[in-house]
């Protein structure tokens, strides 16, 4: 698999359940082209990471505290 490549879509996963984060990259890091940057259960940190890694996609849960 590519990672950091230019055919490869970088994720970041927020969601304030754990176990959801472990089964998304679960599902994920597997996928050919899909390359999971960082994760996070906490918004305000979410805020950084997208700034720090820019990505293509960000999976998170919408009815998150905060």
């Amino acid at each position: 698999m590519v990672q950091n490549g230019e055919n490869t879509t970088d994720i970041v996963i927020v969601d304030d359940h754990q176990i959801v984060i472990d089964g998304l990259r679960s599902l994920l890091e597997g996928a050919d082209g899909l390359h999971i940057v960082a994760t996070t259960n906490h918004p305000t940190e979410a805020l950084n990471l997208i700034e720090i890694h820019k990505p293509h996609i960000l999976l998170t849960d919408v009815m998150m505290p905060e």
